[in-house]
């Protein structure tokens, strides 16, 4: 049986071997060969790796990647290696997937494949959708900026059949925030806090919005809010080191710095932050830890 290693794997598919290793542990990818203490990469996972870094060179973010992974998952189409059975065509960063006769897009979305042996059959464009249905209808368009307004009218049906749904009101208000409608964004940002104030996500979102109007003392009680219900909130905690620095706290500001190298994944990133760090406070180094 062909075992390779990750360095070995990492030069194969020009990533470095640090990204594979994040890949590992964050369960993306992992070494299923077991030799005494050390684990090797199969054939198998190996196609899995090639599969993954020619998505990302083609624009195609490590979430729908793992959206990909958990729909396999959820259709039992396979199990840690079906990516390497798995077509892909990718168009504009939007991307469909093809296996063992199903097509479908990293939401879960499914579509006829007329070429296929397989014929899946899919309800009928024309019968009733769930609110689900239309919620995920408005995922899978509202990546292209092109098809913004018709995600927006899809996160609206799905509202229309359950006004309780909280990820659709987040996902239409992030919609109506990059558009600059500020106050529409606002108003389903507020709503979704009514209905999930625990969710922090949409304390975090709503803190977005805030800032950008100027009203850093509420934006500063979201993000607070944000990194109280979730601690490893690192974006969270980034923006609240930005707005202490802004209000002349440099204290407050270090702690929310250390607690982003402690929970952020973006290792570029993280450098670029440490080495601010020892530029403005004058350390020789900072713990990541």
């Amino acid at each position: 049986m062909s075992k390779f290693t990750r360095f070995t794997l990492a030069k194969m598919f020009g990533i470095s071997p640090s990204c594979l290793y994040y890949w590992e542990k964050t369960n993306l990818v992992k070494p299923s060969l077991v030799r005494g203490k050390r684990r090797f990469y199969t054939f198998k996972d190996a196609v899995c790796v090639k599969a993954i870094a020619q998505l990302r060179k083609q624009g195609i973010s490590l979430q729908k990647v793992r959206r990909i992974l958990e729909t396999i998952k959820k259709r039992g189409l396979g199990g840690d290696t079906a990516l390497s059975e798995a077509k892909f065509v990718v168009k504009d960063r939007n991307i469909q997937v093809c296996l063992r006769g199903i097509k479908f897009d990293p939401y879960g979305q499914l579509y006829l494949d007329f070429k296929s042996e397989e014929r899946v059959k899919i309800k009928s464009v024309s019968q009733n959708m769930t609110a689900e249905d239309w919620f995920k209808r408005g995922c899978w368009l509202d990546d292209n900026p092109e098809t913004m307004s018709q995600a927006e009218e899809a996160y609206l049906e799905a509202l229309k059949l359950n006004k309780d749904f909280v990820p659709a009101m987040i996902n239409l208000a992030n919609i109506y925030y990059i558009q600059g409608r500020m106050f529409q964004a606002a108003m389903w940002y507020e709503l979704a806090l009514k209905k999930s104030p625990e969710n922090a996500e949409v304390h975090f979102n709503y803190a977005n919005l805030l800032e950008d109007q100027g009203h850093l003392e509420e934006a500063l009680l979201h993000y607070q809010m944000a990194t109280v219900l979730k601690p490893n909130f690192a974006e969270a905690h980034y923006n609240l080191a930005l707005i202490y620095e802004k209000q002349g706290k440099p204290l407050l500001a270090y702690k929310h710095w250390k607690s982003y190298l402690k929970f952020a994944s973006d290792e570029k990133q993280k450098e670029k932050v440490l080495f601010y760090l020892k530029q403005k406070y004058k350390l020789p180094l900072v713990d990541k830890s």
